[in-house]
Parts: structure tokens; C-alpha cells; sequence
């Protein structure tokens, strides 16, 4: 994204077509990393169209799109044919990934989106980042220098992917570079306008409080980044657990499981299996085909977000609740939840405690059951 930002700008200073198919050759090295890359195309075409109506040649702007989407092409074909031999592939996961709900799906509107993105990455910077992020818009806003216009690709991902009916905050990585740099442009202005108060106690205390601020939030997020590499180099509940429960005597042929579960890395399961139990006379039992199996492993995650949507999955929350009720439980995996705040004095602390905790097991809980005979 920051190559074709920087390509774009260069193009719109010289007109070189160079420029603009070099830029295509990121685009199409994105796309074959992460489809919703396709979205820069958007920018690309505004950077050509607005070159090609400055310098009155309004009769090239197709040619130039057809080079544009041929060099765009060929990336993505020497990358990665399989695209082109598999197209049905391709767009059944690309439906799959813009599915309107899935299992505990909030429902946001394209407005609760657009805030869940901004209050994801304000909450890694904190409020000491909120703020020259604020002044770095305003910057912007007021100057319009041409060098801000890559600005743009971020603002784009966040609208574009804010109108989808879901959202993860992995889909809101190329948006929070834009964050971050207007964080590091609104902290740079303040550095300068206080550089320039007249009255000498008045710029040394306000030079000093900006530095604070800005000392603040580099540690703050140092310290987050810091506890989330901990959180994301500790030892894994999928490992630790397969091991664990093959030395109690429990196999992924002995027992029922569930997705995000040791035993589902090596032999996958679409998601929760509450659907291989039936009710006989008030107990919970597996389903013919399962009579033979002495452990049900579960993910407790799913038990909430099945108990938020009873009215699609009436025997979802009931199964769960008498298995919890009936069976007697052998072993649970608690594992440790990275979880930042907005809040400095809050935050920090938190991050702390939880570097000193290291080492701890992260990824899913789960909880295995003893099926009884």
C-alpha cells in the first residue's frame, strides 16, 4: 500500500507512465497476498483520471486503464495462476468471506463498523495517540499538500470494508497504517507550533508537556506491542492439550471435538458438534454412530454465541447446558486473553502484569467431558 501510494504521488509530479505500471505491479502482488487489495484499484483509477484531465488529454484515460488493468493481470497470472485456472474457487471464497452473518456476528451497520475500526486501533494507541491524531487531520484538512493524497488508500479500505455485513480487525490493518501516520503528522505539528510561541516559559513548559505526551504514548505502545509478541510466541492450548490429553488416554478416535480443539489441527471438524447428541428420556447422548466414544471435547466460545442466537439454533444452548449438567468434566484448559485499553493508566498496568506473567498458555479454552455409559 505505501509503494502504491508513493508510485501514485510520483506519477501525478511527472506523468510517467512508468510510475503508474509499477504501480499496478504492486496492486496485483496484493491482490495475490489479500483479495480485499483490490480495493486500491479505486485510488489508481482516480490518480490516472485526475493526471490525464490536468494535462488535457481526457482522450487517453482508457487506453491508460487498459494498460493499467492488463500489467494488473499479468502480476496476479505470473503470481499466482491457480486464480485464473480455478475461477469457481476463487468466488466461492470470496462469497464465503463476505457472508452476511456467521456464528456470533453483531450485526453492525455500516456506522458501527466504520467506529469499530477507529476504536480498534485508537485503543492500541491510547489516548495520548487520539490526540495528534485529531491534529494531524486537522493539519491535512487545512494545508491540502499533495504529498498527503496516499492518505487516501487508507480512508478508501476503511469505507469499503466498512460496508460489508462483518468486520475483523485483521481487515483493518491497511486503515491503521492511515491512523498511525496522521498520529505521527499531528505530533510533528505540535512539536513546530510550539517551537514558535514567543514568550520563552510558555514555549519551555508547552514543549515540555507536548514531549510527555508524546513520550507517553510511544510507551504505551511499546509495552502493548511488547505483551501482544508474548501472547503471540506463547505456548499454544492446541499444542500443550494434544499432547496433555493423548497422555490421559484421550484420542481424537476415543473422543467427539470440536473445532478450534487440540485434535482439530490434524483432523478438521466444521465447527461446534452439539448436532451429534440427542435427547433420550431427559439425558444427553451421542448419536448412534457415536455410541462408542468416552470424551467430548468442546470450545466454550461456542456456548455464548449460541445462547445469542437460540431462535436459529433452538438445540444448541439445551444440549450444552445438560451435557455441562450430566457429564462430568476431566480436564479445562484456561488460557490467557490479550486485551488492551484506551486508557493509559489502565492499560499499562495491564500490559505489565501480563509481561511479568510470561510464560502462559494462550489460544482457545476447552473443556473435555466424560461421556458416560
Amino acid at each position: 500500500m505505501a509503494a502504491i501510494g508513493l508510485l501514485s504521488m510520483k506519477y501525478m509530479e511527472t506523468g510517467r507512465m512508468k510510475h503508474i505500471v509499477w504501480a499496478c505491479v504492486m496492486l496485483g502482488i496484493s491482490v495475490t497476498i489479500k483479495y480485499p487489495a483490490a480495493i486500491m484499484a479505486a485510488y489508481i483509477a482516480l490518480v490516472v483520471m485526475v493526471r490525464s484531465v490536468r494535462d488535457k488529454e481526457a482522450r487517453r484515460i482508457l487506453p491508460r486503464a487498459a494498460l493499467c488493468v492488463l500489467v494488473t493481470a499479468v502480476t496476479v497470472f505470473v503470481i499466482a495462476s491457480n486464480l485464473f485456472w480455478d475461477v469457481q474457487q476463487v468466488i466461492t471464497i470470496i462469497r464465503h468471506e463476505a457472508r452476511p452473518s456467521h456464528l456470533g456476528a453483531d450485526g453492525l451497520s455500516p456506522k458501527g463498523n466504520l467506529l469499530f475500526y477507529l476504536e480498534s486501533i485508537a485503543a492500541v494507541l491510547g489516548y495520548s495517540g487520539a490526540v495528534p491524531a485529531i491534529l494531524g487531520l486537522v493539519y491535512i484538512l487545512l494545508h491540502r499538500k499533495k504529498e498527503h493524497a496516499p492518505l487516501l488508500l487508507p480512508a478508501l479500505f476503511w469505507v469499503c470494508l466498512s460496508m460489508l455485513k462483518l468486520h475483523w480487525v485483521r481487515w483493518g490493518i491497511p486503515m491503521f497504517v492511515g491512523y498511525l501516520l496522521l498520529a505521527a503528522i499531528g505530533g510533528a505539528w505540535l512539536v513546530h507550533i510550539t517551537r514558535k510561541i514567543s514568550r520563552k516559559p510558555v514555549r519551555i513548559i508547552s514543549l515540555v508537556l507536548v514531549i510527555m505526551l508524546i513520550v507517553l504514548c510511544g510507551a504505551n505502545m511499546v509495552i502493548t506491542c511488547v505483551s501482544h509478541s508474548l501472547f503471540a510466541s506463547a505456548p499454544s492450548s492446541y499444542d500443550v492439550g494434544n499432547t496433555l490429553l493423548r497422555e490421559m488416554g484421550i484420542t481424537p478416535e476415543n473422543s467427539i471435538f470440536e473445532a478450534y480443539t487440540p485434535f482439530a489441527l490434524d483432523n478438521p471438524v466444521n465447527g461446534a458438534q452439539y448436532d451429534r447428541f440427542t435427547f433420550e428420556g431427559g439425558r444427553v447422548v451421542p448419536k448412534a454412530e457415536d455410541k462408542n466414544k468416552l470424551y467430548f471435547i468442546t470450545n466454550p466460545s461456542y456456548w455464548d454465541m449460541y445462547a445469542k442466537q437460540q431462535e436459529l439454533y433452538p438445540l444448541a444452548t439445551p444440549t450444552y447446558n445438560t451435557i455441562r449438567e450430566q457429564y462430568e468434566m476431566v480436564y479445562t484448559a484456561d488460557v490467557a486473553l490479550f486485551e488492551n485499553m484506551m486508557a493509559e493508566w489502565q492499560n499499562i498496568p495491564r500490559q505489565l502484569k501480563d509481561i511479568a506473567s510470561y510464560p502462559f498458555l494462550t489460544g482457545a479454552p476447552f473443556v473435555v467431558y466424560a461421556i458416560p455409559h
